[in-house]
């Protein structure tokens, strides 16, 4: 190769580096001064799973989630006593990400364990931007770890362009969801050591086990962040499609070793899902998320409840993928029909497939669900332009100076960003400490903040049917207890509608009034 060519390469792979780089200490940037405030359903939800971690003696304490406060029992008991049918009442009786459990008898949290472990490990009021900015900075590195001044300029083009998809697409889910951050590194390094294993055994090695080990330990620990992570594995699955050629007995000691290594990453969400259900098989999710139906499949996949901005971005980086898959796929190299390049790509979009078909069939549906799928596919079409077909060659595996300056600033990026981190949610209202402890507040997104912050008891009332709101308040009228409506997503007219009183204002939180219900025999 001359000297010029070299320096093009050269010139080529440090540009798209610092471009990366660049993207993502923008965004990180960015989220530094972005609201960390706990509300709503999913930070909410992430945020309690962490502050158990940091309050209990034992991991198992911590792994359950259950309400246990005498307005939650006074709202069970009714739920138990009523002859109103499950489905109308069991998510108004608890706060946001929260439902009651006819199986175990608690008002439990639906997530699983996972995320709200890797929040616990920074500190409280930098913890969701601390995880955001370190996976930003782990899949940079992943990606950037890849690029090689051997390699022609075509892979490294390929290589910076799905870095910056990748990078596109965790910034603009991630955000929606605590969890989106952590599965798209995940689904990257499974990428990167699927991609290592199939170039072992294409040089005729065998897979070090320990390498089998980590795959399948990654693979068990992301369903505990996101249980549809499931179909990671299909990642596993690749891999072992192109290692029949070697001997059965290797073949044996790698499935024994990659089964149990799997179950035992997996024990947090199987002990969190008995703990709070009951049972070790039975999800923590409510029906909502666990059902899934026809009639929402093409309403779904026409993402008429998505926004514009995110179909199109979701859209570009899926063409971008398509193409590098298409250019990998048809390389001069593979004679053969099905080398283990193909048998990867393949199984990569059958998995993104899979997923869509799968998501699109839940009532609720959003885009973020397939954003760490999204970035799998989007490494693998790429990054298996490396993957070397012969033991002749291969630079995958050299380390070289570029390489080393790639990942030493990815790091000096996290380190930056997160000592930056100035935490600035909102401290709790001293006005707030005027409501009477026999209490319930009626809200919706804000109600979050109230239990989180405040130790107030909130129910999401609006999430349940128009008789059963009514006989609920009215039960807990004659119970003599406190009950308040803050002026959020409406609440205040659909109270209005199911309530036999009146509403009296109390005090404003945040510019939101709260109201005091007055019933008609008080």
């Amino acid at each position: 190769m001359r000297n010029s060519q070299r320096k093009n390469i050269l010139f080529s792979s440090v540009l798209s580096i610092f471009i990366i780089l660049f993207y993502q200490f923008n965004n990180t940037w960015v989220g530094i001064h972005e609201n960390d405030q706990v509300s709503g359903c999913d930070s909410f939800g992430y945020a309690r799973q962490a502050q158990l971690f940091r309050k209990s003696n034992n991991f198992l304490s911590a792994l359950d989630t259950s309400i246990n406060t005498d307005i939650q029992s006074i709202l069970i008991n009714w739920g138990q006593n009523t002859s109103i049918k499950y489905k109308d009442w069991y998510q108004m009786v608890a706060p946001h990400a929260h439902h009651f459990r006819s199986d175990s008898q608690k008002v439990i949290l639906q997530y699983p364990p996972g995320t709200g472990w890797l929040l616990s490990q920074f500190q409280e009021n930098k913890a969701r931007k601390g995880l955001w900015i370190l996976s930003f900075s782990a899949i940079s590195s992943l990606f950037l770890s890849r690029l090689n001044i051997s390699s022609n300029s075509f892979t490294n083009l390929s290589i910076s362009l799905s870095c910056l998809g990748s990078l596109y697409i965790t910034n603009t889910f991630s955000t929606r969801s605590d969890s989106i951050a952590p599965s798209c590194v995940i689904a990257i390094l499974l990428t990167s050591l699927a991609v290592k294993s199939i170039n072992y055994l294409n040089k005729n090695f065998r897979i070090p086990f320990f390498e089998i080990i980590l795959i399948s330990l990654l693979c068990g620990f992301s369903m505990s962040i996101r249980p549809g992570n499931l179909l990671f594995l299909i990642i596993p699955a690749s891999v072992y499609l192109v290692t029949f050629k070697l001997k059965v007995k290797y073949m044996i000691r790698s499935i024994i070793l990659s089964s149990s290594a799997f179950f035992v990453s997996l024990q947090p969400l199987l002990l969190a899902n008995k703990i709070n259900t009951g049972s070790f098989l039975s999800s923590t999710y409510s029906s909502i998320d666990t059902t899934f139906n026809i009639s929402s499949f093409f309403l779904n996949l026409s993402l008429k409840n998505e926004s514009i901005d995110d179909s199109i971005r979701f859209i570009l980086v899926l063409i971008i993928s398509l193409f590098f898959s298409y250019r990998s796929w048809i390389n001069k190299d593979d004679i053969n029909f099905l080398t283990s390049r193909k048998i990867l790509i393949l199984c990569s979009w059958i998995f993104m497939i899979l997923m869509i078909i799968l998501m699109s069939l839940k009532p609720v549906f959003n885009l973020y669900y397939l954003a760490p799928q999204l970035v799998m596919t989007t490494g693998i079409s790429s990054m298996s332009i490396f993957i070397s077909q012969s033991s002749r060659t291969s630079n995958s595996f050299s380390i070289d100076r570029l390489r080393i300056f790639a990942l030493f600033l990815s790091i000096i990026i996290f380190i930056f960003g997160y000592l930056f981190i100035k935490p600035n949610f909102n401290e709790p209202l001293p006005s707030l400490n005027k409501l009477p402890n026999n209490s319930i507040v009626w809200a919706d997104g804000v109600g979050s903040e109230l239990f989180y912050y405040h130790n107030i008891n909130t129910a999401k009332l609006n999430f349940g049917s128009e008789y059963a709101q009514k006989e609920l308040v009215e039960y807990l009228s004659n119970n003599s207890i406190n009950q308040f409506v803050l002026d959020d997503a409406n609440q205040i007219n659909d109270f209005n509608s199911v309530s036999l009183g009146s509403l009296e204002e109390f005090l404003t939180y945040k510019g939101l009034r709260l109201f005091k219900y007055i019933p008609n025999n008080k």
